[in-house]
């Protein structure tokens, strides 16, 4: 059941980190203060570039949305998540004070990111073993799946630096570290 509902799990990951990069402010203003503004020369390239990449995974999460079992979708989004990976080292190494641009906000390369853009890669190489449609292993097991996908979303909560305003401790540590306003914009 864990690698039936893994297209759907990555799927919302997915959808909500391309929209959110898609639907944002503007491209120049998407892409300051990231590493890639820095990599590429430039706020307006970064802009572009997470635009495209926003593009990427949700066409990703529409693929392991409509056709789970179809192995390519996950394989895209391992080579995604491998690719993250990549930045995420490079990025650390060039400007490790600047925003990754990962989920659209402005927070800076942490362990967080690494963990994300691991699970986005497993992700995919589970969602490659799917067996049978997400939609038919809920339909079997409603309740266990539910469970298992409450799992997943309570597993990638934590990893997103958006959410860290909503929580109190982490507000708290951030306020006491003077990073609360790159976080809040």
């Amino acid at each position: 059941m864990l690698l039936d509902l893994s297209p759907l799990a990555l799927a919302a990951l997915l959808g909500w980190s391309g929209l959110g990069k898609l639907r944002s402010r503007p491209a120049a203003a998407l892409g300051a203060g990231t590493a890639l503004a820095r990599l590429l020369g430039g706020k307006g390239r970064a802009g572009r570039v997470l635009r495209l990449v926003g593009a990427v995974e949700t066409l990703l999460a529409a693929v392991l949305l409509a056709w789970p079992t179809w192995p390519y979708g996950g394989l895209g989004a391992a080579g995604l998540g491998t690719g993250f990976l990549g930045y995420l080292v490079l990025a650390r190494a060039v400007t490790p004070e600047s925003s990754c641009g990962c989920t659209s906000r402005q927070a800076p390369v942490t362990w967080r990111a690494f963990v994300r853009a691991g699970l986005v890669g497993l992700g995919g190489l589970a969602a490659t073993s799917a067996a049978v449609p997400w939609w038919t292993a809920v339909a079997a097991q409603p309740v266990p799946a539910a469970a298992v996908l409450a799992v997943a979303a309570a597993s990638f909560a934590p990893l997103s630096a958006d959410r860290d305003r909503r929580w109190p401790l982490r507000r708290a540590r951030i306020r006491v570290q003077g990073h609360l306003p790159t976080i809040m914009d």
